[in-house]
Order: structure tokens, then sequence, then C-alpha cells
């Protein structure tokens, strides 16, 4: 719950592997319509490109031959048993297609026009192909660059551009004496449908397949498809060493077996201007290709293209992909795997990134993509995940794992070696319970995480041997701790800072998820434990959900608790990742102890083996307080050895990955983040019409979002076991504009604020529609806190209340029903507490008393910030029923019978006995939490008369739930709250801090500057 943000439209991002340009030609030009890209390269004998391969059906190929007009198409049909078919090469002799003399050329034909003769002036595709400066007619062969020809000596790399003339639809460029001209029509389809040179270009003479003009009307074109050399979608480059059509020439230059280089750049234009969507690279011969092909620069006569570049003393981002390229087109699939989003563990191929981190040697998988479907020379080499940064690396190109289109392999190995640079930062952050989540507004916005553990080893700018971990925690370096705790050696495992404060990724940066990825942070909220879909059991038999137990109860319960803290928190990264296939980099939790003290998990089965007791306690730690299991390591046995025996039950309670599924609601981009809260990697992303605030439900099935301008209430299924997780299954109409929303903790009800309306809907749980409507004693409702159904806690009243902030610091009581007859509440607002709270921002429940209550910001008489805690302090105890006892059973109206809430503790603002040092840092409250390091979340929820199936987490444990039921040695009921907060954290707004107080004390315990700091959020929040 919290304030919405300004509006300002998210800007559009472009894939990293798509060319800008436009899609097509004008709505008035049918034969510009649709995609402008390269339709056929062609030899007149045979095809060069599109790429074609047999058509692959139940894994085996056939005679079927497809042309490579896809991405898709590729991908579907290429297979280590069905590779890229060879291209076409040329003749030897100087023949046309049907056998008779002639020049050869090199037809590129496009979907779109290049040129519309008659106009009498050149059009954009010609001139974008074509050269207009004399200069280029001497060395370029009359080209642009747009697309280019080059002739390469196969043994000395050495090129020179390919001698000829090139027509676009027939026309071209002449010099004649020093000028040049253009020729219109130099050679055009005649009447009787055969081609001719003009008169007005005797330099066309020799053209393939074309007459002299006024030829007998008898005589046809000299080949098949002739004509389509003048298209005016067609380029056609004729070879010509001597400036001479008439003298019938190959295109192999003086070097004997040259490499034919054809690529055709997004450069290229049609007549309206429109650029090429698709670059192609590729290579012929004239005769049979002897050699191999090579990376470019393999013989030292040119720079190898490789890159990071050979030799250079740059250091290279760590994020970054590397780009290989080729002398001549290669078999994709060999280089290595193509891109999905979907295979985390790309099969290995030609290219080889081998890493050396902490005298550790290692290989990098990585995945292989061409340039594009037309372009098999260039790959662009993405490693499966970054490169750790300031390491050396190395980057290699195998020669005996990829060939050539003809089959022949690779010539020769190369390689380059690097240093990677710092890079972005790492992320290794510790989790819940001992993490308060802060969201950022303001010019820098983000997350950062306040660190409650203290001794973990995640990621720091600590210098590693000084961090809170190698100097505080006791179990660094004891013999037999699995795995073993040894000091970090860099910013990736140097540990943490210390307690309360905020955690770091390696560069030392405490923003750890922020702008561009981010807008305006307007709520947050924690769901489901990660290791549901993402741990180690495809890798390790003893980390099966089977062996994860409740570690109160030791039921089989998957999922790691909220009542557990992994140890350390977080266990250190390791590269290469542990399990690769589920992108988890981090350590499994240490192993659970054999022999803790009573009544904790131990691991008694044979063969588990014993491990120390965990000596991080809080009773011999400073600054490390309690938390509900101690004594106790939490992870699975490691994996067993091959072949593996039969996997035993040996319990545990924490495994990878450790977090949880965080939603962090960016206003500002109206969507929904969903993060890993460790790794504040982004997993996915929920859009919505205007989201302003989240709830969730205890059962952690389903998460509530208001959306102001649309005046819904939208429902998000975040089960991730579930087939629609994160999809919108419901939504629901409610007063215009709402904002605030709760969902009551014993799960049973949805409550909703519209501000600008003043009213408050119940929404039922069962088909999420309106329940109820109230307006009275509001007026600009902010925000709400609800209780539980006081069933067996409270003033056992049985029903609930809602607490409801107003714009003018009054606070509004709900009570809810049932109503009616029988009833026992009134299903409506039944007044307001008899305090009014200055320039009050913020309300939250307070369940750490034993009538119940709430903290709300605001300010003191003199304007000083302050945050009171107000408890139900006199109240009725029992059922109240609504209806009077005699009299016709008049119903009484709403009241608070007898009930009285008041002020029970301050933090901050003016009190005489207290010392200026008690006071907040700034007079802008706009937050408030406690921290949920000792918790009960192991336990179930309450179960009352009206939230069956509708109370308890899915998972068995880890409700978000105000009151946990367990049962005693009798087996009676027990009733406890859900945590036991030590500390109270005071957002302020004004002064870009958070204060953090002893709950008990009311002492200042320290203050934390985070500029723009809005929202802060813990598991329970509602």
């Amino acid at each position: 719950m919290t304030r919405h943000g300004p509006l300002i439209a998210a800007s559009g991002l472009v894939s990293l592997f798509v060319f800008a340009g436009c899609s097509g030609g004008s709505a008035g030009d049918r034969e510009n319509r649709g995609r402008f890209e390269v339709s056929l390269i062609s030899t007149g004998q045979g095809q060069i490109y599109p790429y074609r391969i047999r058509e692959l059906v139940g894994g085996q190929p056939t005679t079927n031959i497809l042309n490579i007009e896809s991405d898709q198409t590729l991908a579907d049909n290429v297979a280590p048993n069905n590779s890229v078919l060879p291209v076409a090469t040329f003749p030897t002799t100087a023949v046309l297609p049907d056998g008779s003399p002639g020049n050869q050329y090199v037809l590129v034909r496009f979907s779109n026009k290049l040129e519309d003769p008659d106009n009498g002036v050149p059009d954009a595709g010609t001139l974008s192909i074509l050269s207009n400066a004399l200069a280029d007619s001497i060395t370029n062969s009359g080209l642009t660059t747009a697309i280019s020809l080059i002739a390469e000596d196969p043994n000395t790399e050495s090129t020179i551009i390919l001698r000829g003339r090139g027509f676009v639809a027939g026309s071209s460029f002449f010099n004649r004496g020093g000028e040049l001209v253009f020729a219109e029509k130099a050679v055009s389809v005649s009447d009787d449908g055969h081609l001719e040179w003009s008169n007005d270009a005797p330099e066309a003479q020799g053209f393939p397949g074309a007459f002299a003009p006024g030829s007998d009307g008898n005589v046809v074109s000299s080949f098949n498809g002739a004509t389509d050399l003048v298209a005016n979608n067609s380029f056609v480059f004729v070879a010509d060493t001597d400036n001479n059509l008439q003298t019938f020439e190959t295109f192999d230059p003086s070097v004997q077996n040259s490499l034919i280089r054809i690529v055709v750049t997004n450069s290229v234009r049609n007549t309206d201007e429109s650029v090429l969507e698709q670059e192609v690279c590729t290579a012929t011969t004239v005769g049979t290709d002897p050699n191999p092909p090579n990376v470019i620069g393999w013989t030292g006569n040119r720079t190898l293209e490789l890159t990071p570049t050979i030799g250079s003393t740059a250091e290279t981002d760590p994020t970054s992909q590397f780009v290989v390229r080729f002398n001549k087109p290669v078999q994709p699939r060999e280089v290595g795997t193509f891109f999905s989003e979907t295979n985390l563990t790309p099969l290995s191929g030609a290219i080889r990134i081998n890493v050396t981190l902490q005298a550790n040697n290692f290989d990098v998988a990585y995945y292989a993509d061409p340039f594009n479907f037309g372009d098999y020379c260039n790959y662009r080499v993405t490693p499966a995940y970054a490169l750790p940064g300031e390491v050396d690396a190395t980057l290699n190109v195998t020669a005996q794992s990829v060939n050539g289109l003809g089959g022949m392999q690779v010539g020769n190995d190369q390689s380059v070696s690097f240093r990677t640079a710092e890079g972005p930062g790492v992320i290794n952050a510790p989790v819940a319970p001992d993490a308060i989540y802060v969201g950022i507004g303001g010019g820098t916005p983000g997350v950062s995480v306040i660190d409650l553990n203290g001794r973990g080893q995640g990621t720091s700018s600590a210098e590693p041997t000084e961090s809170a971990y190698a100097l505080g925690n006791p179990n660094v370096g004891i013999q037999g701790v699995l795995p073993t705790l040894q000091p970090g050696t860099s910013g990736l495992d140097a540990g943490s800072k210390g307690f309360m404060t905020l955690a770091e990724d390696s560069r030392g940066n405490t923003i750890l998820l922020g702008a561009p990825t981010v807008g305006q942070v307007g709520d947050i909220h924690l769901g489901a434990p990660l290791d549901l879909v993402f741990n180690n059991s495809n890798i390790n038999v003893n980390a099966s959900s089977s062996n994860q137990v409740n570690p109160q109860s030791s039921f089989v319960q998957p999922g790691n608790c909220i009542s557990i803290a992994p140890h350390p928190n977080p266990p250190p990264l390791r590269f290469p990742p542990p399990n690769l296939s589920r992108l988890i980099f981090g350590e499994e939790p240490n192993v659970t102890s054999s022999q803790g003290p009573p009544g904790v998990i131990v691991t008694a089965n044979p063969p588990c083996a014993p491990v120390p007791v965990n000596q991080l306690v809080s009773a011999s730690v400073l600054d490390y307080y309690p938390h509900a299991f101690e004594g106790v390591f939490n992870g699975p046995q490691r994996p067993p050895g091959s072949p593996p025996p039969p996997p035993p039950f040996c319990p545990f309670t924490a495994r990878q990955q450790i977090g949880h599924f965080m939603y962090v609601l960016d206003q500002e981009n109206d969507q929904i983040l969903v993060v890993n809260s460790n790794r504040f990697t982004v997993i996915d992303t929920i859009n919505l019409t205007d989201p302003f605030s989240m709830a969730f439900s205890p059962t952690l099935a389903l998460m509530a979002v208001t959306n102001f301008s649309s005046s819904t209430v939208s429902f998000i299924d975040t089960d991730p076991r579930s087939p629609s997780f994160h999809t919108v299954i419901a939504e629901t109409r409610v007063a215009q504009g709402p904002t605030a929303i709760a969902w009551q903790p014993d799960g049973e009800a949805i409550l909703v604020l519209s501000t600008s309306t003043n009213i408050l809907t119940v929404l039922n749980v069962g088909d999420f529609a309106i329940q109820s409507e109230s307006s009275g004693s509001l007026n600009g409702p902010l925000e709400l806190a609800v209780t539980p159904r006081y069933a067996a806690t409270g003033n056992g009243s049985n029903v609930f209340y809602a607490y409801i902030l107003n714009s003018d610091g009054t606070v509004a009581v709900y009570e809810s029903g049932p109503n009616g007859p029988n009833g026992i509440g009134f299903d409506d607002i039944i007044g307001t507490v008899q305090q009014t709270f200055r320039r009050a921002r913020m309300i939250r429940y307070d369940g750490s008393t034993q009538l119940g209550g709430f903290y709300i910001c605001h300010v003191d008489d003199g304007g000083l910030g302050r945050v009171s805690r107000v408890e139900l302090t006199s109240t009725p105890f029992g059922v109240l029923p609504t209806n009077q006892i005699s009299g016709n059973g008049l119903v009484l109206p709403p009241t608070f019978r007898q009930k009285q809430w008041s002020v029970t503790r301050t933090y901050g603002g003016f009190e005489p006995e207290r010392p200026a040092s008690a006071l907040l840092s700034g007079d802008s409250p706009i937050d408030v939490v406690t921290d949920e390091m000792f918790n009960n979340g192991f336990a179930a929820n309450q179960i009352t008369n009206f939230n069956t199936g509708v109370s308890n987490s899915v998972f068995g444990h880890s409700t978000k739930g105000a009151v946990v039921q367990g049962q005693n040695a009798l087996g009676q009921p027990l009733f406890a709250q859900p945590n036991v907060p030590s500390f109270l954290f005071i957002a302020l707004s004004d002064v870009g801090r958070i204060d953090v107080f002893d709950i008990n004390t009311t002492a200042k315990f320290t203050t934390l500057s985070v500029p723009g700091v809005t929202v802060l959020a813990t598991y329970f929040r509602q």
C-alpha cells in the first residue's frame, strides 16, 4: 500500500539482434509493400542465396529442399545429421546459363523496386548501389559500399575489388571523357520479348543475353530468365577487367582459386528510400573451392576478426557479446547452440571461453548465433551468464569443430586473451527473514536491502578478510562444516559489511535494482519461495523435495520456509555455476547438523554424515538476534558418489535457490517486475493498466492489484506450480480511483480504498465480487491496516477490524460482519478513534500487542516527525450481538460499543524526558515496518468459521497470516503472532534516511542514509 507516482511513458528498447529500418514501401506503391530484403543471389547457373537445407521431419532429413528465409526455418531444420547445403559456384569458363559464350555475372534480386525507368534520373535504389562519383568508377568497379564484391587470396588474405560493371534495372553509369553519364535502360526488354542494348549505350554490348537493337523479331533472349536481369528489382554485376563487355570473362582474377565474398548491407535503399531490413554475407568461387574456411586474420597479414581484439590493452565488459568473423560461410550449428531463453545449458561447439578465477580454471557455456539467417560468415557469441569481473580469460576457435558449407574443416585454431573489466556489479544479497526491502523513488529509483544477518558471504566492497563474514561468523574455518567456509577473496564473496548495513553488489553499489530496469517504486511484496521451481534436485538426489521438511513439524513440505534463514545468509556464489540449467550460482546452504540440541532437526538416518553444530547463535554472537531455529544448519546433504546409493531421508529445511519471488510495482512504467530477491535478476514482467498498490493472499497463491485509472482490481496467479502463473485470472470493477488495498490476513476478504470517492469496498474471496461498500467517516482515505479475526485472540469478538487513515489525520474503524438478524458485527465503518494525527501519511498493522493495533506515521504538535503505536486499550470481551437483547430485535447503529483506542508508545517527536538523540532524523515519516528475524511462519494460519480453504499457504508453511496456530503437548490449540520483532524501521522522505529504533526501549539504534526512500517492505507486509 503506497502512494502513486508520476505517470511517465516508458521508452522502448531495441533488440540487440535487429537492424534498424523501415518496414517496406509506401502504401501507394504495390511493388514496395512488405519487407524490403534480398530474395535471390544467383550465378545464373545456380543459387548462392537464400541458403538451402533439407527439410527435417521426425528428426530425419528428407529430399525436400527448403530455402532458409527465416531464423525459424534454420532453427527447425538444422541438426547434427542435417547441415546447410553448399552454395552454387561459377563454372571455370565464360559461358552463359544455356552454355553459350558470355560474361559471368552475379544477379542480386530484391523484394522491392530499386529503379523506376522512364523518369530520366537514377532513383534512390540505384544511387545506393551504383556510385555517381568518378573515382569509384575507377577504384571500386563503379559501386558504392552498399554491395561489395571482393576477391580474396586464400593463402595471404590479400583482397582486391572484383572487377566488373554494375547495372540496376538495366541502367548504369558510364565514364565518357572523364564525366559520368547515367544511361537509363542501357539494357532493356524489347517489344519482341528479348534483351537488347540501347544505341545510346554502346558500352552495354556484351551484357549477358542482350542483342543488338533492331534484331530480328523472331530472336528471343539467349537463355531462360534473361529478362529478369533488367527487372526493376534487380542488380546485376557483370565480369569485366578490361572495360569491354564484348570480351567474355570469368570472375577469377589474377590469383587462382580466389574466394569471392558477396556482402549486401542495409545501406541499400528501395525507390521509397526504405532501408534493407537484413544484411547478407555469402561467398563462392570459380570452380570447386579447394580451400578451408578460416577466421579472418588467420595469416597475420590482417587484423584477427575476434572480438575482443588481439593485443588490446582495454579491459572487456564482462557482460559483452563476442564476435567471430569467418572468411566464408560455415555450418552455423557447429559454431555453437543458438540462443534460447528456455535452454539454459547450451551444448559446446567450436568456441571455447575459458576463465581463471580464484585459482579455478573453467569453461563458460555460450550461445553462438549467425548475424541472421542470411549471414553464416559472422557470429555473435553470447556467454550463458555474465563473466566474472577482473579476471583473465581466453576466447578460442577450435578448427576441428566446425566446417564450411562445402564440408572442409576450418583450417587453423585461433585465440585471443583478454581481461574483464570490473563490470556492472554482481549481486548476492541476504534474504528474508534477515532483510528489509527499501523502495526508492526520485532521480535514482530502485530497490535496496537492509542486511539483518551480517554474517553472510554475499557480494560487497568490503575487504574480504576484514568483512563481517570473515571476522564475525564463528563457523568460518571450522573443520567438518559442509561446505567448508573460508574468507572470501574478492567482491564476489567478500561478505557483508555487517548487521544493519545496506547490502552491496560486488562494486559497492547499494541500489540493487535500478534504472532503467525499474522506474518509480510504489510497492514491494514477497511471494513464494524460489526453490519451489529453482532448486538442485536435478543434480543432487539428496536435495529432493521429498527430503525437505517443515523445521517445526518435520513434515515433508517443499519450499524454503520463511522461519529459516539459510546459512550463511547468503551462501557464496560459485563459478562456474553449480546448476547452470536453472541459473543457480549460489552454493547450497550448510548441511543440517546431526549434533544439534534437543528439539531441532537432526539427520540421524545413515548414511547422513554428522557435522558440527552451528556456532552462529544469538546467545554468543554480538549483534546476532534470535531466530526461530538456532544451533542447526539448514541445507541438504552433498551429492552422493557415482553410482549413487538410494536417497536417504536426510531432512533439510533450506536449499538453493534461496530467496523469494519479489514483486516490485513500477508505477512509472505501469508494470510489476518479478525479481529474484537474492540475485535481483528480473524473472518476469506483468503489465497492467495503471497499477497503484498490491496485496497478497495468505495462501501465497494470489495477488490483488488496484488499477487507478481503470478502477479495477486485478487478481494475479502467484503459485509457481500453476499453469497460469503470473497471469491475470480475474478482474473486478470497484469505485472510481482505487488506491490502497489489503488482503485480510485470515484470507477471507479483500479491502479496497477509493480515495477521491471516499469509499471502502470489501470483496469476497470466493468470486471476487463486491460484498459491501462503506463511506461513513471517510475523508480522502489514504491507507488501511487490517487485523485478523479475533476468534481465539484479541478481544474474542470473532470479528476483524480495518483501520483507515484519512487525509485529515483521523482514523476510521471498519468492523466486519456477519451482520443481519444474528449478526455479531456491522460490516461497516463504526466511527473514528479518539485521537487525530497531524500530517499522517501511513498506517501499518501491529500484531505484537495483545489486543492488536497499528503504527501510524505523523508529526507531533510542534511539527516534529513521530511514529505512534495505537492499541485497543479498552474493550468488552467475547462476541457482542448487534441486536438488542430486548425490544423488538432493534439493530443497534454502528458504534464502538465501549471500545477505546489509545496511543501506548511513541518513537520520535518531542518528549520532555527523552534526549534529543531520540528525535527522528526528519519530519516526514512515510513508512514503517518491524523486523521478522524471529518469526513463526513455519506454523499454519488460524482457522475460523469464515476462512476455510482460503487461509493457509498452498505450500504448507510460510503463511502471510497475522495469527498462527499450533498445539501444545496435549494437542490443545495455541495461537501466536507471526513474528516477535526487535526493531522498528521508519522511512523519512524529507531527509532520505531510515531511522531504526529499539522497539521496546524506543531508543534510536542507528540511522541509514537512503536518498529517495519511499517504501519499506518485509515478508508479512499487508
